[in-house]
């Protein structure tokens, strides 16, 4: 997730700053897509895609890519 932020352009102490300030926990078994929205609000990002999301809450192996549209007024639909 956090590499994905940095190749976005997004400097790597400012995410661990934002990071920090959500109270994400170091012991938590991976992150919340919630989470990654929050982020990705907090740094002013229209859309995000998330690859490798489990489907299910209670573990699995298969794995999907969730779109998460944070501001829709500034999507644009292509033809």
């Amino acid at each position: 997730m956090k590499r994905g932020f940095v190749q976005a352009g997004i400097d790597e102490h400012e995410i661990d700053k934002v990071i920090q300030m959500f109270n994400y926990g170091s012991g938590d078994k991976g992150m919340k897509t919630d989470l990654i929205a929050a982020i990705g609000g907090w740094f002013g990002f229209d859309v995000i895609d998330v690859v490798n999301v489990l489907d299910s809450y209670h573990g699995g192996t298969v794995r999907s890519t969730v779109r998460m549209v944070l501001n829709p007024t500034n999507i644009k639909i292509l033809k």
